[in-house]
């Protein structure tokens, strides 16, 4: 009896650690898994910078009139201008110029207001004449001052160069004479209107393929 007893234990045992083993071996093989935690890093984006200056000042007004002038004589072959420094008369040309710079980081589109061209007005002589340029270096005469004002673009980290330029012919017929003295003799000054640069961002397109 006591045999049979300790047989029926050991087998209700054993099938108890059956069970056991059969259930840790199906829950480490559910539970069981690898793992990693980790972070992602984002580099920071800066946005680009906008800087255009007139004649190395952040204004972007200024007077034309107040410009300096650069005078020179329509005879080339000339050894002197025989006119008072900074001073225009008839038989010569010259400038004044003003530079645009885009420092910043994307372009620019300018636009140009205020020059009132005396040749609209009226001078006062019809040898005396003005225009507005856009050029990339210093003119060599008047007549080869050439470049328009309008439409242009101002790439980052470029310049640009605005010119007034005049001339003033020296009449060797002396058609013109009375209305050439007159402006000697009045002695008065040919003032511009203050000029003024808009400058613009270009608006940013995505090239098609």
């Amino acid at each position: 009896m006591n045999k049979t007893k300790k047989n029926g234990f050991l087998k209700v045992a054993g099938i108890m650690a059956v069970i056991v083993m059969l259930t840790t071996c199906i829950v480490s093989g559910t539970v069981a898994k690898y793992t990693s935690t980790g972070t992602a890093g984002f580099n920071s984006v800066t946005p680009a910078s906008w800087e255009i200056k007139l004649n190395d000042s952040t204004e972007l007004t200024t007077g034309l009139s107040n410009l300096p002038w650069t005078i020179k004589a329509i005879n080339a072959d000339t050894g002197d201008l025989h006119v008072a420094e900074g001073k225009i008369a008839p038989g010569t040309w010259g400038y004044a110029k003003v530079k645009v710079t885009n420092n910043g980081e994307v372009d620019a589109a300018l636009t140009l207001s205020g020059f009132d061209s005396i040749a609209d007005k009226g001078s006062g002589s019809p040898n005396l004449s003005f225009k507005f340029v856009a050029m990339d270096e210093d003119p060599a005469s008047y007549s080869g001052a050439t470049g328009g004002t309008t439409g242009i673009t101002l790439a980052q980290k470029t310049s640009k160069t605005f010119y007034v330029c005049y001339e003033w012919l020296y009449d060797e017929t002396g058609t013109n004479d009375v209305q050439d003295t007159n402006l000697g003799t009045t002695h008065t000054a040919i003032s511009f209107d203050e000029l003024t640069i808009v400058a613009t961002q270009v608006e940013p397109q995505t090239k098609t393929e």
